[in-house]
């Protein structure tokens, strides 16, 4: 495969992420979980950043990645400093997870 060939593709890899990650940011919830505990080698390019134990996160899809040990999720953040939100989309650890009611 040509540089140029390799190129476009991880340019399409990367275009086809970044409109899976906007959709999933406008996505309806499923469910609300609390995380319970951080995976401590949890680095993944698909994984949820930024996350504390105690945080609440959206699930959006169940049972993704590898083996489905993984849910779709949806933090949203509050900065004090800039008066905003942010919303960061990613997998996160079924095992780690804890159901609201």
């Amino acid at each position: 495969m040509s540089t140029l060939q390799q190129t476009i593709r991880e340019d399409e890899e990367h275009d086809k992420d970044t409109k899976a990650e906007s959709e999933a940011k406008v996505m309806e919830s499923l469910f609300q979980c609390t995380v319970r505990k951080t995976p401590k080698f949890f680095d993944g390019s698909k994984s949820l950043m930024g996350i504390q134990i105690g945080d609440e996160v959206s699930v959006l899809k169940e049972r993704v990645g590898p083996d489905g040990m993984y849910h779709l999720c949806r933090l949203e953040k509050k900065n004090e400093k800039r008066d905003s939100i942010t919303l960061t989309v990613g997998w996160f650890p079924i095992s780690c997870l804890e159901k609201l009611k």
